[in-house]
């Protein structure tokens, strides 16, 4: 995050695009890590676990790589400035991504 941060503050339009969802995918996984350290049951079924833990790290890689070209799309069109991401629509689903690593103990 910070080697980004860094190659983005030479370009504030960079910044703007790719850092709001990358800060998004970064808390998602992170709980996912939290949840899966926390829960005892995840670690004690390795396969349930590592494997959950994959998934989610996959799909939320996934999702940031489309949400962030989409938003990279809507800051072109629109002043970067008015823009604000926690008010787009993007939030509902990094809310539910984060959400969703509550419900692992009861997947497994």
């Amino acid at each position: 995050m910070l080697v980004i941060a860094l190659i983005a503050g030479r370009s504030p339009e960079a910044s703007v695009t790719w850092l709001p969802p990358l800060e998004r995918a970064v808390n998602v996984v992170s709980l996912a890590l939290l949840t899966w350290t926390f829960v005892p049951f995840l670690r004690e079924r390795l396969l349930a676990g590592v494997g959950l833990l994959l998934i989610n790290t996959l799909a939320v890689g996934f999702a940031y790589v489309i949400l962030a070209v989409m938003w990279g799309g809507q800051v072109t069109q629109g002043n970067a400035a008015a823009l604000d991401y926690n008010l787009s629509d993007q939030e509902w689903v990094w809310l539910i991504g984060r959400l969703s690593s509550r419900w692992w103990p009861w997947l497994a």
